[in-house]
């Protein structure tokens, strides 16, 4: 199996412990009494298909120029006006193949195209102005990630563990490099950074990667989690992260593995933390958010390392990773409660029931508000009241 969830995974091991009748057993945490409010009003919403459903996918929005582009996994596509919510234009997305389009990568906009992949192992390139297809390149296997676009190439990272580069112009092949992949891996692919002619990406074998961005030739890379542990499980060590750049470092965290800082001009790990998520962080100034493997909500300084808070009460509720808007620490859950966190102390500031169905992307900070996509295809604008 290539694949699992991970609320999934968690899903089984709290079955297996019950059964056990051990005491110590996985239990999600009731949602938290808050009584401190911030107060919000919703600007317009929209709907998109019909979203992902229960199917674990990281399709996400994108914003580019005042226009949001939205899809959902059957193969709508939606530019909307960022200001009003109207819908300037809507595409059924139609691979090359008779399968059924099951987008599933997040969205890119540049090059006055707009990039998307999907389970099946297409990627699609559409005209921004009209939603017309480009052009439809078969790839090296799923694309569950967000491709990078970055001197005229779009880098995409699958799920057969190639990263290939493709023009933006017609999707020909630049380069790509395969890695191996375990026989069982987290469901989720890094995306790919690019930073000063490098290009970093995580892998499912526990390694942060670094190539050549004109020539795709490896350059270093470096453990973060080493697979250990009696069942197939506990040997999991997937980086779905996407890397982040901060000064002279590079950021990653890995499952089952730890949080990274590396050196970019020595390519040397300068710090290494026992941390374990699969999700995407955020960053604030000089903090990094984290949803680690038990859906804690954590702060870490990026100058010394240094843990600044934890947040312990939404454990095991299967958490979007974290947003950052207007000074807080944004993430929602499965049963669509948004939770706000403010992001000096750590404390619950508010929380917002938007839909039963859950989200299942992180919010997205606009200049003026912020974005929501839940799980049955609803694009929502929200602001904060000041």
């Amino acid at each position: 199996m290539r694949w699992i969830k991970q609320a999934a995974a968690v899903a089984v091991l709290t079955t297996l412990i019950g059964c056990s009748g051990d005491e110590s057993a996985i239990r999600v945490a009731p949602v938290p009494s808050i009584s401190a409010h911030i107060d919000t009003k919703t600007l317009w919403s929209t709907s998109v298909g019909d979203g992902v459903g229960t199917y674990y996918t990281s399709l996400k929005p994108a914003v580019a120029d005042g226009i949001i582009y939205s899809a959902s996994r059957d193969g709508t596509i939606i530019a909307v006006n960022a200001d009003s919510g109207e819908t300037l234009w809507k595409v059924e997305a139609t691979p090359d193949s008779d399968e059924s389009p099951l987008l599933s990568g997040g969205i890119a906009v540049g090059f006055n195209h707009l990039y998307i992949g999907t389970e099946n192992g297409q990627l699609m390139a559409f005209n921004i102005e009209d939603g017309s297809k480009v052009w439809s390149k078969n790839v090296e296997g799923g694309v569950l990630s967000t491709p990078l676009l970055t001197n005229n190439m779009v880098v995409i990272n699958t799920t057969s563990g190639v990263l290939q580069a493709l023009s933006i112009d017609n999707g020909d092949t630049i380069w790509q490099i395969k890695n191996e992949v375990p026989t069982l891996s987290l469901r989720g692919d890094s995306s790919p950074t690019s930073f000063y002619g490098g290009i970093f990406w995580g892998s499912a074998n526990g390694r942060i990667q670094a190539v050549g961005e004109r020539t795709g030739q490896l350059v270093w890379q470096k453990i973060v989690g080493r697979a250990k542990g009696d069942t197939e499980i506990d040997r999991l060590v997937d980086v779905d992260a996407q890397p982040i750049v901060y000064g002279d470092k590079l950021w990653i965290i890995g499952y089952h593995g730890s949080l990274v800082a590396v050196d970019l001009r020595s390519g040397q790990v300068v710090l290494h933390r026992a941390y374990s998520s699969a999700k995407n962080m955020a960053v604030d100034s000089s903090r990094l958010f984290i949803v680690d493997d038990k859906d804690h909500v954590i702060a870490i300084d990026m100058r010394s390392g240094t843990e600044l808070w934890q947040n312990q009460n939404l454990e095991y509720r299967d958490l979007t990773p974290p947003s950052v808007i207007d000074g807080y620490v944004v993430v929602a859950d499965s049963e669509g409660f948004l939770y706000w966190i403010d992001e000096n102390t750590g404390l619950f500031s508010s929380k917002q029931k938007i839909s039963d169905e859950g989200l299942n992307v992180a919010p997205i900070a606009l200049d003026d508000g912020y974005l929501l996509q839940t799980r049955e295809g609803e694009l929502i604008k929200q602001q904060i009241n000041y």
